[in-house]
């Protein structure tokens, strides 16, 4: 797979065998597509963390016996981290960030006992559970991940980072870059 903005073929040979040419690969639980994008990473740790839940439902997240006290620190214990795992490298798009807040949302009010038809705000939910917004939570490792890349002066990825690249770049609006977040 070459990743880039124009979507080229790549041809690998081993032992005299064609190695097969995918457009996503997962590569240490990230997965990367062709064009550099990462909104599919992003639907695949929302579905990860649906599944977790799912998974959870019954004993944990409909037990009346439990309280939501303990429910919050298993949705923050298991949940939080799948859907955020590598979130350092997400560029979020208004839409992204709305797709995580509404999947947060929909956990967080199974944690509450209440439904849509409540007509309970997802600030007020918030509040009473005391939670952090996940998308904060993806904002704040970001930042903390950019901190210390930059205190390594001269690395690679470093350089990568704030590195400008030559040449001229295609028509139309820019892309949404890693570094529009701060």
């Amino acid at each position: 797979m070459a990743i880039g903005r124009e979507i080229t073929g790549c041809k690998v040979e081993v032992d005299g065998h064609n190695v097969e040419n995918v457009s996503e690969a997962v590569y240490l639980g990230v997965n990367f597509s062709e064009d550099g994008r990462l909104e599919g990473e992003l639907e695949r740790r929302i579905g990860i963390g649906m599944s977790t839940v799912g998974a959870m439902k019954a004993k944990v997240f409909e037990n009346r016996g439990l309280s939501w006290k303990a429910k919050l620190q298993v949705y923050n214990a298991m949940v939080v981290p799948m859907m955020t795992y590598g979130c350092e490298l997400w560029v979020l798009r208004e839409e992204g960030k709305s797709r995580l807040e509404a999947t947060e949302m929909s956990i967080l009010r199974k944690v509450a006992g209440v439904t849509r038809m409540d007509h309970i705000r997802n600030e007020e939910i918030r509040h009473w559970l005391q939670q952090r917004s996940i998308v904060d939570v993806v904002r704040e490792r970001k930042e903390r991940w950019r901190v210390k890349v930059m205190e390594k002066p001269e690395s690679l990825v470093e350089r990568v980072m704030v590195g400008e690249i030559e040449g001229r770049r295609p028509r139309g609006r820019p892309r949404k870059w890693w570094g529009d977040a701060f």
